[in-house]
């Protein structure tokens, strides 16, 4: 009750405020403070009126477009910022706003589309060459991510999300093969470039990554032994052999069903390779079969949030892979 009495006051205030002819300027900044100070309903409906006066200012249609993302309404959002693409073309910040809606909405194929309209203008940028790369792996295309990730490093070599996206194609693209056993050379060379950007960003990335990036060296390690073995290449037994391995799961979150999935009617399995470590906590979290809209996501942190008692040997605890599966059923 309280929530509708509300609505009616601000929908009375901004009723006699249009009463006015506001200058676009001046209500645009009126708009600019209200989208800061979380009022998005309030700034939306200024930017509306303001777009029936300035109809062709792109800057209008962008806020706009974010304002509505953060209320949630994507379809709203991409009609907007599509228009502040419209009326200035040349505008980073207006594509690239988009194309991470795009993505954002699982949109990849728009989202890939606008970032190659983004390098077209400025091929020397390594933001939109990861998120491309990010667009790409969503949409299965990991080796396509590698390269793009690698073209982010190429320009900024401390690029430490770009050094991590390398990481989860590479090992989403040979976890995947893993099924088939793999080829050793592949995954020698592929294992061994993403090793080296880490080793790399260990030297020169911000001090607030470094913990982060060594844990992935040392998750690289354990999967690396994994996928090897999945090739046939003979070694000593180790403790992330999954195949003999029993785990006390304590307890296991159920991942929620997507209205975008349930909508395009998608489900299945998702399997995932999960590191468990030794201290007690869920490491890297590799993709082994993968569904679409956002349902692999849920998966992933779903996995995230396992608890477990560690697997030990001789008392000592241990770190080890297990395939991890959630069934997405629409029914």
């Amino acid at each position: 009750m309280r929530e509708s009495i509300r609505n009616s006051i601000i929908s009375a205030i901004l009723l006699f405020i249009f009463q006015f002819n506001v200058f676009p300027q001046e209500g645009f900044d009126r708009s600019f403070k209200l989208f800061q100070e979380g009022r998005y309903k309030e700034s939306v409906a200024l930017l509306e009126s303001l777009s029936k006066q300035d109809e062709g200012n792109p800057r209008i249609w962008n806020l706009l477009g974010l304002n509505y993302a953060q209320l949630g309404e994507s379809k709203a959002a991409r009609k907007a910022l599509r228009k502040a693409v419209k009326y200035d073309p040349s505008s980073i910040l207006y594509r690239g706003n988009l194309a991470t809606m795009y993505i954002s909405d699982g949109e990849f194929e728009d989202a890939e589309d606008e970032f190659e309209e983004i390098l077209k203008l400025t091929p020397t940028d390594a933001n939109s060459f990861y998120y491309r790369g990010v667009a790409r792996y969503y949409d299965f295309d990991r080796p396509k991510a590698i390269e793009d990730a690698d073209k982010a490093l190429e320009i900024e070599p401390a690029f430490t999300k770009a050094v991590f996206l390398k990481m989860d194609a590479t090992l989403t693209e040979l976890v995947a093969e893993s099924k088939d056993g793999g080829e050793e050379s592949k995954i020698t060379r592929m294992v061994g470039s993403a090793r080296q950007s880490l080793s790399k960003c260990l030297e020169i990335c911000a001090d607030s990554d470094l913990k982060q990036v060594r844990d992935r060296i040392e998750s690289l390690g354990v999967f690396e032994r994994y996928l090897l073995r999945s090739a046939g290449v003979a070694m000593a037994p180790l403790p992330d052999d999954v195949s003999k391995k029993e785990l006390k799961v304590l307890s296991k979150p159920r991942p929620g069903y997507s209205n975008k999935a349930r909508a395009g009617g998608e489900s299945g399995t998702v399997i995932l390779l999960v590191e468990f470590k030794s201290n007690g906590n869920i490491g890297y979290v590799a993709v082994f079969e993968a569904l679409r809209y956002g349902l692999t996501e849920r998966a992933i942190i779903a996995a995230q949030g396992i608890r477990f008692e560690p697997f030990e040997v001789n008392g000592k605890p241990q770190t080890i892979l297990k395939f991890i599966h959630y069934r997405f059923s629409i029914f």
